[in-house]
């Protein structure tokens, strides 16, 4: 997989209007709105300027050191970047960064069921993280909104990252894509095993979005 070109292709061509308040985000043209729970924060674009640099890519074993630094380079901020404020024994904090894709360009040409298109970036997202749970994880079949959402189990993996404590925590990625026509609205949910995303603040989090179609 050649994930170079099909990175590009996935930044849309277009600038989205994103209101940013004290509770809500708002994405104008595409008629969502996703809250910011309490504890939450908008991160800067600092924070995934940092989390880009610092981060130990998967990518391949025989990719070149230019290779990956052409890769740190290609990859665009998401459209918005939450990260609780509230964190423990000087862990990583929780972060919740959402993009919105051209469903055509995820499926690859391919006429995917939402489950499916779920896995199918969960295969994308092994090209990119050292995962260290099995191949797929499974997949939850969600409404959102009125629309159709998926959300993925915890993807175990290991991003580098050492705490002030000297403690290199295991960290977790879920996916969340939630289908908005020509396009999907991915969250790439992550957490950790010392500052944990709980089932009811994942809960509470999913409620607040509202998909006007």
């Amino acid at each position: 997989m050649n994930i170079f070109p099909l990175l590009r292709q996935r930044r849309l061509r277009t600038n989205l209007n994103v209101v940013f308040m004290p509770d809500e985000i708002s994405i104008l043209e595409l008629k969502i709105n996703i809250g910011i729970l309490p504890d939450w924060q908008v991160a800067g674009k600092d924070v995934f300027e940092f989390l880009k640099k610092h981060y130990e890519f998967n990518l391949f074993d025989d990719i070149s050191p230019r290779d990956i630094a052409k890769f740190r380079k290609s990859l665009f901020p998401p459209v918005f970047l939450l990260q609780k404020s509230a964190v423990q024994s000087n862990g990583a904090h929780p972060y919740i960064a959402g993009y919105i894709f051209p469903r055509n360009i995820l499926e690859g040409g391919a006429n995917l069921h939402q489950v499916s298109l779920n896995k199918y970036e969960q295969m994308w997202a092994f090209n990119i993280v050292n995962k260290t749970s099995g191949r797929y994880q499974d997949v939850n079949s969600l409404i959102i909104g009125h629309s159709v959402a998926t959300l993925s189990n915890p993807i175990s993996f290991s991003s580098g990252f050492t705490n002030t404590d000297g403690i290199t925590p295991n960290e977790r990625l879920r996916i969340l894509m939630v289908d908005i026509g020509q396009f999907v609205l991915t969250m790439y949910i992550l957490d950790n095993s010392i500052n944990k995303i709980t089932t009811d603040e994942l809960q509470s989090f999913l409620q607040t979005i509202q998909i006007d179609v």
